[in-house]
């Protein structure tokens, strides 16, 4: 049976784009280790919800099957294996998280604290300027007194937080589903995050409770992936 959207695309165009927008999903069939009915049963709501009516699961499946025969297993992107056994891991305590308004004043406050020589080798510190708010994220011990200074100009902080660290090969950043397979690592842990992005590192943010359980989870992915490529 053929169906057709309303803007009428084919069931197998729909299930391709399904599929394609779940990277780490469309790299396991392309690998030949997904199965096909859990996979349909998935992606049939969003499916139906397209098409406009209800679809046969069957007609799914062969649709999913089809487009897994025409993947080449050949030629893929660099393996999330190896870019995972390339990467390391650190963790910093003690981080405030805070947003300012975007002033003169914060502005010159927080360029002073970024400029001073004092910082310790090896110390973290992520400055971010938006359109109309400053965010930074230090050690509590650098930003206090400046939380004294510029209380006015607060949007919000956080402190008792941990940064954790995610250094991966620059390739890694051009590859498509690396950053979701992390994520999603994550998620399933029930590890809630703030996640920022400054090639080659990832930056966690995350509450100190889940300090360790995330470090621990991220460098037990890089031993695994470590053991998987042979190194």
């Amino acid at each position: 049976m053929a169906y057709n959207s309303v803007s009428g695309n084919s069931l197998a165009e729909i299930v391709r784009n399904e599929i394609s927008i779940l990277p780490h999903i469309k790299t396991a069939l392309s690998e030949g280790v997904v199965n096909y009915s859990a996979l349909a049963r998935k992606i049939m709501p969003a499916i139906t919800q397209k098409i406009g009516k209800k679809v046969n699961e069957e007609s799914v499946i062969v649709a999913i099957k089809r487009f897994a025969d025409e993947l080449d297993v050949s030629v893929k992107e660099p393996s999330h294996i190896e870019m995972f056994a390339e990467s390391e891991v650190m963790m910093q305590d003690n981080m405030c998280y805070t947003h300012f308004k975007k002033t003169e004043k914060v502005i010159e406050k927080v360029d002073r604290l970024f400029s001073e020589e004092d910082w310790k080798m090896g110390e973290m510190r992520v400055l971010i300027q938006g359109a109309d708010q400053v965010m930074i994220i230090t050690k509590e011990t650098r930003v206090k007194d400046l939380l004294v200074e510029l209380k006015g100009e607060i949007l919000n902080s956080m402190s008792n937080n941990s940064l954790i660290t995610f250094r991966m090969p620059y390739e890694s950043f051009s590859s498509y589903g690396v950053l979701a397979e992390i994520t999603s690592l994550l998620a399933r842990k029930g590890i809630s995050i703030e996640l920022l992005s400054s090639p080659p590192d990832i930056h966690f943010l995350v509450n100190e409770k889940d300090a360790e359980r995330t470090y621990s989870t991220l460098k037990q992915l890089i031993n695994d992936s470590k053991k998987l490529a042979g190194k």
